[in-house]
């Protein structure tokens, strides 16, 4: 994948997202990077090398965020771009991609159930949020971007991202972790 894929790939999400918010306010739900509970203490993700890239050429250009993730890396925060501290990400316009639509998502997981982040209730370290759901929950598809369900009573969307054709060179490419990759670039 070339950089201009890279950045295509974030511009069409980045679209979806918008028509997303359109349909569904998302105002009160996760948007990951303010969530000190959320997927940003979930661990190691991967990422493609061109996101890596642009990662690290926005630290080099930003020594004070860099200057937190180097502390980040050296105490092996589960996300070294979170700011604990400010309770924000710290690469928020370059952040890898899984990371801009994780918590809107739908997927389906092996045992044939549906699963997403819950739209009510914000990531605890008590007990998951994660709901499971089976198709009967399923009131639609739209368009097979976003899908409507019955959630505790209440119509709610979420991100159909298996068919985001965009995303389908994005997931073939080569993944590395993102500790692997500051790693091989001598970051630290």
């Amino acid at each position: 994948m070339n950089c201009k894929d890279f950045k295509l790939i974030r511009e069409d999400l980045k679209s979806i997202i918008r028509e997303f918010n359109e349909i569904e306010n998302t105002e009160n739900r996760c948007l990951q990077w303010t969530n000190p509970d959320g997927c940003c203490n979930g661990g190691d993700y991967f990422l493609c090398k061109e996101e890596g890239e642009d990662i690290v050429r926005y630290l080099r250009s930003n020594p004070d965020k860099k200057t937190k993730v180097d502390l980040n890396i050296k105490n092996n925060s589960k996300c070294y771009f979170y700011d604990k501290q400010n309770l924000e990400c710290l690469i928020k316009t370059v952040r890898p991609i899984i990371c801009r639509y994780v918590s809107l998502r739908i997927f389906q997981g092996k045992d044939g159930t549906y699963k997403a982040c819950s739209p009510n209730k914000f990531c605890n370290k008590k007990d998951t949020t994660i709901l499971s759901f089976d198709k009967a929950n399923i009131i639609d598809f739209k368009n097979n971007s976003f899908v409507k369900c019955k959630i505790e009573d209440k119509d709610t969307y979420f991100l159909n991202f298996k068919n985001f054709n965009f995303l389908e060179k994005y997931y073939k490419e080569d993944k590395i972790k993102i500790s692997e990759f500051l790693k091989e670039k001598e970051f630290e």
